[in-house]
């Protein structure tokens, strides 16, 4: 019966950033719908700005610029849909290893691989979209 439970109300990985406790969890729809909306718009414009960078042909260091420049201050939101606080709050709390931990738990806690095959979805649907106002 425990396992049940486990299943339905999963206890999550404990986190502490900026001396707040948060529990990892898998997302729910409501986080989920937000996070590949945002998530999606990042993704859009750098197939956009760079329209190689999906092209499978660059190394993993000539994509940080790249995306760094589109994503940076876009991250917060991100952050604030998993953590579940406003912006600022990720502004004034999150340094480096406490971000680097919770992108390990997130993934970790989330089937990751189905989130991406949706966001890559939806990225092919955009460029798909651009293409067809272009013509």
């Amino acid at each position: 019966m425990a396992k049940d439970l486990d299943i339905l109300y999963p206890e999550g990985a404990k986190l502490i950033i900026g001396g707040k406790d948060f529990s990892i969890k898998p997302l729910v729809f409501g986080q989920r719908t937000k996070l590949l909306r945002t998530v999606t718009k990042i993704t859009a414009e750098l197939a956009k700005k760079y329209p190689n960078i999906g092209a499978g042909n660059l190394k993993v260091e000539d994509m940080i610029e790249p995306f760094c420049e589109i994503a940076g201050d876009r991250m917060k939101a991100v952050y604030s849909i998993l953590l579940g606080v406003d912006e600022k709050w990720i502004e004034d709390n999150l340094d480096l290893p406490s971000e680097v931990a919770l992108i390990s738990l997130f993934v970790e806690q989330n089937n990751l691989p189905f989130l991406v095959r949706q966001v890559k979805g939806m990225s092919s649907m955009v460029k798909d979209q651009m293409n067809l106002a272009k013509s």
